[in-house]
């Protein structure tokens, strides 16, 4: 029979455990939990506040299994646009740079994930024709905290009809509408929807991060056109 202070030292060890898995928790998802809190923040008092209790499912953008692809084909030359620019969605809070000129290798591009938001060097830039991909964080641990690490945290909060703005040194500034969301595996070979994703007759944007955040087995992106 186990004894009463056996049974309490046991609940305390339990205990224990519990705070310290959640504290854990909470240091390596900071950022993520910083940006959802304000989020909901923002939303207090504002017109298009949402009740969370009766928000309609609707609402939320429901992602789907899909590879992305990084590369269209072309048939005209682009305008030339500087290479400084800005991401800015006012509804999730972001406002980062667009980081231009990023070597396709994969170790490159995570590197400066830290500096904004890196467009992908093998797609055209935002508001040319033909499809641009900007990749930026969703979540990082605590000890790597930096101003851009979570940029990305709250792309699930867009929904279709949601502006999103580049802004470029020169002035110039491109106006997009997110359409669709979706989930896909990075490692998964093209497929026939993915053809279906990528046809439109107006620029488009692909913002892409690790989904859920922190998470990097997969991916979600938001595709938004321009107006």
């Amino acid at each position: 029979m186990i004894s009463h202070s056996t049974t309490t030292r046991l609940k305390g060890v339990a205990r224990t455990f519990v705070i310290t898995f959640a504290l854990v928790f909470v240091i390596l998802n900071s950022p993520l939990i910083i940006a959802n809190a304000q989020y909901l923040l923002d939303k207090i008092g504002t017109e298009d506040a949402i009740d969370i209790s009766t928000k309609s499912e609707a609402k939320v953008i429901k992602p789907l299994l899909f590879p992305l692809a990084a590369t269209v084909t072309r048939t005209e030359t682009p305008q030339p646009l500087p290479d400084e620019a800005t991401l800015i969605i006012d509804k999730i809070g972001v406002n980062v740079p667009i980081i231009f000129g990023v070597d396709d290798d994969p170790q490159t591009i995570y590197d400066n994930l830290w500096n904004g938001a890196v467009h992908y060097a093998p797609t055209v830039k935002p508001g040319q024709p033909g499809n641009s991909v900007l990749l930026g964080h969703s979540s990082v641990s605590l000890w790597k905290k930096r101003p851009h690490s979570a940029s990305f945290a709250l792309l699930n909060k867009l929904s279709p009809g949601d502006p999103v703005k580049i802004v470029y040194a020169d002035g110039q500034t491109f106006t997009f509408v997110v359409r669709k969301s979706l989930i896909f595996n990075p490692l998964e070979a093209e497929n026939p929807e993915l053809i279906e994703l990528e046809k439109g007759d107006r620029p488009a944007i692909f913002l892409v991060t690790c989904y859920p955040p922190g998470v990097s087995s997969k991916r979600i992106t938001i595709k938004a056109e321009l107006l």
